[in-house]
């Protein structure tokens, strides 16, 4: 009797205090911390897990639009700045005369940090594709490109990198906008490891491709196992914006195999439909996610698509799923697919004070809301007293949610990240002699060791994870 219900009291516990989608209130302040650059206007638009926990965030920084810079965060697993790294947690980096933008990172293996975004060239008339190699000090890596710093400059009229990924043999894609001088266009780039182009990919290192009558504009990216590469955004046809998903060969070549000669286009209303995000799910199929605008509302869009391009018609209606949330405007800026198979997206929604709030929602893998996450699958946080947004969510090794964006002080937006808790995502598993336990972690994300009658996370070599309550 005492063991049930000493089950029942851990239970109660666990439900209460660590419910998926809650803020972990172990994280930062009240669970999340807000990080300012000498007061300006700072916004957090990606962040990377090293393997050692720690988070790194970046973004820019600026005091005029005119004077942005590249500014990178490193956090200590407990949302407290690492000291280690650059002046007190933080670097900031200024790139030519006039302004930095940076809009993706990614950890090499080595531990190296990897800064995707743009430049304005030296007239301030152009962007340029601009790749930036830290050091795990945060000092800029003097073998990459030219002292750290690498700008594509092989295309006169703009180029953007929205997007960095790291193939496994350390050559770097990234992907974004060409501007012809006429339209936008999708874009895609290979560089080598020291941050030279890769000519053999596409045409001299890069594949520039117009999908539809007017601009395009590839957001996100991702690279298949097979070495395929996937862009998603939206091109304007006719005045309207519609989905756009391309995808190119491991040699910088349109697939044939795909969609329409390598490009799907995916209306859902007769206004604007934007991708933001991409992921690939274990079985090879493809999530997109973003919005869209029909009258007055903006609602979250997530589309799931065979690997032909096709969409999926067993995900929500048609492959398709629509979700109002908030006060008319609401938005996924990104999207990771948990070990659950769930989908968890992260963006903005408005509420009743015409305010942003953060918005976070999970969705089953048949594109059915997960009703065991916050309210009936939908968190949203108000940090600060005003707007705050995030651009970017990653998975931690324990379950739990870290998300970027920003949050407004009243005067300007400083960089904001906050962790959520997630244990109802984590899955439950049966122990298996072809495993070996290689971690033990308590509820709050720290490695411990076996405790009688205690729920503990025990996590295996084979990536599965169980959430254990022994009672003894």
């Amino acid at each position: 009797m005492k063991k049930a219900l000493l089950f029942f009291l851990l239970l109660s516990y666990f439900s209460n205090s660590q419910t998926a989608g809650s803020l972990d209130l172990l994280f930062g302040i009240n669970g999340s911390t807000i990080t300012d650059f000498n007061n300006s206007n700072d916004v957090a638009n990606s962040i990377a897990i090293q393997t050692d926990g720690k988070i790194v965030s970046v973004g820019d920084s600026y005091a005029t639009p005119s004077n942005s810079r590249f500014a990178i965060v490193r956090y200590n697993t407990d949302g407290s700045l690492d000291n280690s790294f650059g002046v007190n947690g933080k670097v900031i980096t200024s790139i030519g005369t006039y302004s930095a933008l940076a809009y993706s990172v990614k950890i090499q293996n080595d531990g190296k940090i990897l800064v995707g975004g743009c430049s304005m060239n030296s007239n301030g008339s152009n962007w340029n594709l601009t790749l930036a190699r830290y050091n795990t000090d945060g000092t800029l890596d003097s073998s990459f490109g030219t002292g750290g710093i690498s700008i594509n400059q092989s295309l006169s009229n703009g180029t953007i990198a929205w997007s960095i990924f790291i193939q496994q043999d350390g050559k770097i894609i990234s992907s974004g906008m060409f501007f012809d001088g006429t339209f936008q266009n999708f874009a895609v780039f290979r560089y080598n490891s020291d941050g030279s182009l890769d000519t053999s990919f596409g045409t001299s290192g890069q594949s520039i491709i117009h999908v539809g009558s007017g601009h395009d504009f590839a957001v996100c990216m991702t690279q298949q196992n097979d070495g395929k590469i996937l862009l998603g955004g939206y091109t304007s046809i006719n005045s309207d914006l519609d989905i756009a998903l391309v995808r190119f060969n491991s040699n910088g070549l349109l697939d044939s195999s795909f969609g329409n000669n390598g490009i799907v286009l995916t209306a859902i209303s007769s206004s604007t439909d934007v991708a933001t995000s991409i992921a690939i799910q274990s079985d090879g199929k493809i999530v997109l996610a973003g919005y869209t605008v029909e009258g007055v509302n903006t609602n979250i869009a997530v589309l799931r698509y065979n690997l032909l391009g096709t969409l999926d018609t067993t995900f929500g209606i048609n492959g398709i799923v629509i979700t109002q949330i908030g006060n008319n405007t609401d938005g996924a800026n990104d999207i990771i697919i948990e070990p659950t198979g769930r989908l968890l997206i992260a963006g903005t929604t408005r509420n009743s004070s015409n305010q942003n709030n953060i918005l976070l929602a999970n969705f089953n893998p048949d594109g059915s809301l997960n009703t065991s996450f916050g309210t009936n699958g939908i968190v949203t946080s108000q940090i600060g007293s005003t707007h705050c947004d995030a651009n970017t969510v990653k998975l931690l090794l324990d379950g739990k949610i870290i998300i970027g964006g920003r949050v407004y002080n009243g005067i300007d937006n400083d960089f904001l990240i906050a962790r959520y808790n997630n244990f109802d995502d984590l899955g439950i598993n049966e122990l298996s002699i072809n495993k070996k336990l290689i971690k033990i972690i308590d509820l709050i994300g720290r490695e411990t060791e076996y405790k009688p009658n205690t729920p503990l996370i025990y996590i295996y070599n084979d990536g599965t994870i169980e959430k254990i309550f022994k009672i003894e």
